[in-house]
């Protein structure tokens, strides 16, 4: 249960949010609504039209151009319009706020269709309907921010402020400016309490880490025909998004650089022409598993770590096997770089089992905690590890498998648990769901869970060249036109991922 304190002073209670919004990490149109100030980028510079509804309440209209004076100030350029002013070419023609629910705008309730967390209405009344809750958030005042394609023009964004009245409404894109810097929301439920706009909860997509500059000129990606006498030709086409397995390539079989299997397309050509970034995709180079654990390297005395996910809770979490540790011997927790010990002090007849916590302080290690349980009750508890600059401290659950006091030794394994992740993807390098005490830089970028199967990318985002034509169909089959690959190769200076290997953009095949 969840208590939100308003700015009042009065007190929400808020149980219906131990549910998630969504059933999962936004759906295939969801799209992160800030920072504004790349959402809303396009050729031209940042540009958006904010529409109002025909018969929309002042207070709307004046959420509307507060938004446009937002976009003007951080240097974009929004036009406020009444809905009745719209026609197809402004919906088609660039990124859309849409403020007001469907009552309040008609254009809205394309978008409210769309939307998984939507406006309802029931007896005369409006509601926010949550998935996968079956019943509605009731009262006034609630709104959305949610952020997805714009369905008119797909290339481009729309981001839809409602609320269940006026003011929710104008809560919503208080939030939205709010917001207007943060990275990877695409959808918040809000409150007006009073004037204030409280944020009640956020849903997050991944926002992969920025490209290490010494790679923004390493090449693209496309898997198509291959010509026999050729040098191999990946092809990825242009209207694809999401991981994909490297064509023929098995889990054991690294096809790149003896290192990689599998690519991760984060934007395709459309997506990057829309936000600016020219004619190319943007990917990520990774390695897939037939497997829900992947097993990780770990220093002694720990001999096997593994990285598990549960498909059915989206949730990850990375334990060791159980290790023999002797008391009183030093013993590193795995990810800390050598900075985090525990030692077991005392493992008495009683059950009363000690174990403390080391940090590396100045050269020397220092007892930090001291953890006491009682083996007859219980075999695990945390140990809370703070070696970040967040002073948030990173909870270690250890685990006592097996025990004997006599010759003072136990079994032990530990385990880091990061809970529910939305769409079974876990960011490893944002400190905010990893934690700053623990390095999982060795895992990779960011590992997703589908099925059976774990993805994980391990080389950061590259911008990929786009060439069109280059492969055809003849007799049937994907084939690689020499002329056009000889013109890419030129013009685009593709460089090849190693001898053998190239990757290339290009556009999609007729009938492939």
């Amino acid at each position: 249960m969840r208590l939100l304190k308003s700015p009042s002073g009065s007190i929400l209670l808020l149980s219906l949010l131990l549910v998630p919004l969504f059933s999962c990490s936004g759906g295939p149109d969801a799209i992160a609504f800030c920072p504004l100030s790349q959402t809303l980028l396009t050729y031209e510079g940042l540009r958006a039209t904010v529409i109002y509804g025909y018969n929309a309440a002042q207070m709307d209209i004046d959420a509307a151009e507060m938004i446009a004076d937002h976009i003007s100030s951080i240097g974009g350029e929004a036009i406020v319009l009444n809905a009745s002013s719209v026609d197809a070419t402004i919906l088609e023609g660039g990124n859309l706020i849409l403020v007001g629910g469907p009552e309040a705008n008609h254009y809205s309730a394309e978008a409210n269709e769309l939307v998984e967390a939507k406006l309802v209405i029931r007896d005369g009344k409006w509601f926010v309907k949550l998935y996968p809750w079956s019943g509605f958030m009731w009262g006034k005042r609630y709104g959305l921010v949610e952020g997805l394609a714009n369905p008119w023009n797909e290339n481009y964004t729309l981001i839809y402020v409602a609320g269940v009245d006026r003011y929710g409404t104008m809560a919503s894109a208080k939030a939205l400016l709010e917001m207007s810097d943060e990275i990877g929301v695409y959808a918040a439920l809000i409150w007006y309490d009073r004037g204030f706009a409280i944020i009640i909860r956020k849903e997050t997509i991944l926002i992969p880490p920025t490209l290490p500059p010494e790679l923004v000129f390493l090449n693209s990606t496309k898997p198509g025909g291959v010509p026999l006498d050729a040098t191999r030709v990946w092809v990825i086409l242009e209207n694809v998004t999401g991981w994909y397995r490297l064509r023929n390539a098995t889990q054991d079989q690294l096809v790149f650089n003896q290192s990689y299997n599998s690519f991760f397309l984060e934007r395709n050509v459309n997506q990057s022409r829309a936000m600016g970034f020219g004619e190319n995709v943007s990917m990520f180079l990774g390695r897939y598993f037939n497997s829900t654990v992947l097993e990780l390297q770990v220093e002694l005395p720990w001999t096997k770590a593994f990285l598990n996910h549960t498909p059915a809770f989206s949730n990850f979490s990375l334990y060791t096997m159980p290790a023999l540790i002797e008391k009183g011997q030093v013993a590193p927790i795995p990810w800390s770089q050598g900075r985090a010990f525990l030692m077991i002090e005392e493992i008495l007849a009683d059950g009363t089992f000690q174990v403390f916590l080391l940090l590396l302080k100045d050269g020397g290690l220092v007892p930090w905690d001291l953890v006491t349980i009682d083996l007859d009750t219980t075999r695990r508890e945390n140990l809370s590890i703070s070696l970040g600059p967040d002073i948030q401290p990173t909870n270690v659950t250890f685990l006592v498998t097996e025990n004997f006091t006599s010759t003072g030794w136990a079994r032990m394994m530990l385990r880091v648990d990061f809970g529910f992740q939305p769409a079974g993807l876990l960011n490893l390098t944002d400190t905010a769901v990893v934690g700053d005490d623990l390095n999982f830089s060795e895992i990779g970028l960011f590992v997703q869970g589908s099925g059976a199967n774990l993805w994980v990318a391990k080389v950061g985002r590259m911008l990929v060249p786009y060439c069109e034509g280059l492969v055809k169909m003849q007799c049937g089959v994907a084939i690689v036109d020499p002329s056009v690959w000889e013109i890419c190769q030129r013009s685009k200076r593709y460089l090849p991922f190693d001898e053998d290997d190239w990757l290339v953009a290009a556009t999609a095949i007729p009938g492939a």
